[in-house]
């Protein structure tokens, strides 16, 4: 935000991971963390987990953060989704 609170664009400067050519054999990360500004992080399912590699965002507010999952896996050895935000909450 500007000093004038209007929003303030910006690039978002981030290559997304694409995939690998085995699921099996992948070596990234079941989530790719973007930290866009200090109010903002955007993450992203690995495609090895779900072929649409759906994005989340968290949101931080002065005292509490939201995150809107579009994510498609619940299980938690595929997709940590509670130990990754719990430990950005806690930067």
């Amino acid at each position: 935000m500007s000093a004038a609170g209007t929003p303030v664009t910006r690039p978002l400067d981030v290559r997304w991971i694409h995939g690998s050519p085995s699921a099996k054999h992948n070596t990234d990360p079941d989530i790719q963390v973007h930290e866009y500004d200090e109010h903002t992080v955007i993450l992203r399912q690995n495609k090895a987990v779900h072929y649409e590699a759906p994005f989340l965002f968290l949101l931080f507010g002065t005292e509490r953060a939201v995150l809107i999952d579009t994510g498609a896996t619940a299980e938690a050895a595929y997709f940590p989704l509670r130990a990754t935000v719990d430990e950005l909450v806690e930067k």
